[in-house]
């Protein structure tokens, strides 16, 4: 499929919003996908870190992979999937995967070997445990599965059983939280288990993010919203997001520095909100990631939030002062040429002129819509403010945009750029020389072609002269 777009780097910098808010709110961040053909065929990706180097690294079904920004590469370890991962630093990993978690040290040619350090890998043929999760604390690292948690200290293993069975494992501000099937939320503080939260026997709350800030626990559910954790009591968030994550059903969660959050669904995409739950973006596959259900979430030191899905992967790039609106629908074509004049916002395309509210030009759940002035339909190549007035330059010719209306000046000459020669006076740039018109009352009218120029004009500079 073609995707066409604009990108508006000079236009999201006028409005200034960047420092304070890390990342645009018009249009969309740039966005590079990735297919299983990109990364070894490595299968589905189950968790993503990155390495204090700015490498990339990903717990996939087929083993470790390596990401420098260009190349891939692919350790093989364990003989399962490989599902949970941690960082320890640039030549020593921990990754967790089905009846197997182990430790990967780089040799001397710079490449990983994996050492396991599962104890009942051999022995214990009927045990079936996957490692969702692995943690450090302190100097200690710790194994989640759904029914035991494994510390590692000083090089010997602690077994702590589940209370029911561990459904997901959360690590925020330095702790670890995991909810259990059936009794609730439970932190763990290097030694046992402390009870959070206690579910009723008839609750349906599937935990799947937490997040600790200064008002204490922000927790998501699979299918029921965002809850406040108050006093023991569960406190139900209704914003913005919340209807779109009870409809769409949470599988991933990730905070994005101190001042936003991210969600991945299972049904549509990834939502990008602010602490208070406003949608800022949205992206799904008709935005243009691969698929919509999103397995886990990553945002890296470098202001990228990975994203793996149920096929492919895809690096949204948050930290970039450049914001792109794509037309994935073919609904406005090829971006020529763009103008905002207060809060209208014009697009010409080969299609037409577009015209969409600046303050409405945001890639939320409602997504962009572009209305197309009528009468303008055809290849538009300019678009000039001259004292207030918006000039077009169209396939078709001269024209003039009022009060949302598409007006023509000259239709004998397609018109490739537009210029002010003095308050009385517009050069134009056409297919074949440059033509000279002239103010007379309200209306302008075409003057005379100028002779010593001949064929297509794109550009025209007026310089003052003296």
């Amino acid at each position: 499929m073609k995707i066409y777009g604009l990108f508006l780097s000079v236009l999201l910098g006028a409005v200034g919003t960047l420092s304070a808010q890390k990342f645009p709110d018009k249009g969309m961040p740039q966005l590079y996908n990735y297919t299983p053909n990109d990364y070894q065929q490595a299968g589905k990706i189950w968790a993503i870190a990155s390495a204090s180097n700015g490498l990339s690294y990903f717990a996939s079904e087929r083993g470790l992979l390596e990401f420098d920004g260009q190349h891939w590469q692919l350790f093989a370890g364990s003989k399962g999937f490989t599902r949970s991962l941690l960082v320890h630093s640039d030549s020593i990993l921990y990754t967790g995967s089905d009846k197997d978690f182990g430790v990967w040290r780089r040799n001397a040619l710079l490449q990983f070997e994996y050492q396991s350090l599962y104890p009942f890998r051999e022995s214990a043929k009927g045990l079936n445990e996957e490692f969702w999760g692995v943690y450090e604390i302190d100097e200690d690292v710790v194994f989640v599965s759904f029914y035991n948690i494994y510390v590692r200290k000083a090089g010997q293993l602690t077994k702590i059983a589940a209370p029911f069975r561990f459904t997901k494992s959360f690590f925020t501000q330095g702790k670890l939280y995991l909810a259990d099937e059936k009794y609730g939320l439970y932190y763990f503080d290097g030694l046992s288990l402390k009870e959070v939260l206690a579910l009723p026997a008839t609750a349906d709350l599937q935990i799947v993010g937490v997040r600790e800030d200064p008002q204490g626990l922000l927790l998501v559910s699979r299918n029921q919203g965002m809850f406040r954790l108050e006093s023991g009591q569960l406190r139900a968030l209704n914003n913005e997001v919340a209807p779109f994550l009870r409809q769409h059903q949470v599988f991933s969660f990730q905070p994005i520095d101190t001042t936003h959050l991210a969600f991945g669904t299972i049904l549509n995409g990834v939502y990008i909100t602010d602490l208070e739950g406003r949608i800022i973006q949205h992206l799904n596959k008709t935005k243009g990631l691969p698929n919509n259900t999103i397995l886990s979430l990553h945002y890296s030191p470098l202001g990228t939030l990975w994203l793996s899905m149920d096929y492919g992967l895809s690096a949204l790039q948050l930290s970039d002062e450049v914001a792109y609106i794509l037309d994935h629908a073919g609904a406005f074509g090829t971006a020529e040429t763009a103008l905002r004049q207060g809060d209208d916002f014009y697009l010409g395309t080969n299609q037409g002129l577009y015209k969409a509210k600046w303050s409405e030009l945001k890639n939320d759940a409602d997504g962009i819509e572009f209305s197309l002035l009528p009468g303008s339909a055809g290849q538009v190549w300019t678009l000039e403010l001259i004292d207030g007035q918006i000039w077009c330059g169209h396939d078709r010719g001269l024209f003039q945009v009022r009060q949302g209306q598409f007006i023509p000046i000259y239709e004998k000459m397609g018109t490739l750029a537009i210029a002010a020669l003095d308050a009385e006076h517009l050069l134009t740039g056409t297919y074949n020389g440059v033509y000279l018109f002239a103010r007379r009352g309200q209306a302008w009218e075409f003057v005379h072609k100028l002779d010593s120029i001949q064929g297509a004009c794109s550009q025209l500079e007026v310089v003052p002269t003296g």
